[in-house]
């Protein structure tokens, strides 16, 4: 479900069983794998991976060059930053540095995105 109020980039792949809410914003070549739900107001920055069943709260921004590991969830309002990876099912509560890998409930920095 994609609603009219989205809009979405060149080459942008979204697979079986998404949703994307009011105003979610998808960059160019973005992929959307299956489970997702995007809630209102989200960016999702240009080449970003999301895995499946990856929930993310509204107004969240995601960088360019981002990879969202399978069933992580991210919280209402955090930024993470361009080129940065967050591991298979992590819950990221607040900001990621731009380059950063997190995992872990509550996600935490574990090094440097090579």
């Amino acid at each position: 479900m994609v609603s009219r109020r989205a809009r979405l980039g060149r080459g942008v792949v979204i697979y079986q069983n998404c949703t994307l809410s009011s105003n979610v914003i998808l960059g160019d070549h973005v992929l959307v794998l299956p489970n997702t739900v995007l809630s209102h107001d989200d960016e999702i920055g240009d080449y970003t991976i999301i895995t499946g069943g990856v929930a993310i709260s509204g107004s969240v921004k995601v960088g360019r060059s981002c990879y969202l590991g399978t069933h992580s969830t991210i919280h209402q309002s955090v930024t993470i930053g361009e080129r940065s990876l967050v591991g298979m099912g992590s819950v990221v509560r607040h900001d990621v540095p731009p380059g950063s890998v997190v995992v872990g409930n509550p996600a935490r920095i574990l090094r440097e995105a090579p």
